[in-house]
């Protein structure tokens, strides 16, 4: 039996890698985030005070934080608060997530959604 791997299975093992890459990162922070949720306004207060909001007031940025909870899944939610609280750079993960095309309605409806009801 020849014990070289074709291109097609070096694929589907490199495929099959990243997706367990990514659902360990997500339940690493999903148990990270359980653990240690600090709400809307910890949140932003942390992110104005270290100038990572974008120059959104504590208002805006708790308006968007709202609709992140009611729009994102948990796996997209997850690594945004994580990014938002901790200033982790979260986009490999975001990246390798499965279903692109689900990850960026849910982007182009919170941008949609936040510049209607936050301001």
């Amino acid at each position: 039996m020849d014990s070289t791997l074709t291109k097609e299975d070096q694929l589907q093992i490199h495929s099959l890698s990243r997706r367990i890459f990514v659902i360990t990162v997500g339940l690493t922070l999903s148990s990270s985030a359980a653990l240690a949720a600090p709400g809307a306004t910890k949140t932003c207060q942390k992110m104005i005070s270290e100038d990572r909001a974008d120059g959104q007031t504590q208002a805006q940025c708790e308006c968007t934080y709202q609709l992140v909870e009611e729009i994102f899944d948990e796996d997209l939610k997850t690594l945004t608060f994580d990014s938002w609280y901790n200033g982790t750079n979260n986009m490999a993960a975001l990246e390798a997530l499965p279903n692109r095309n689900k990850v960026l309605r849910q982007m182009k409806k919170l941008y949609r959604q936040s510049q209607k009801k936050c301001g």
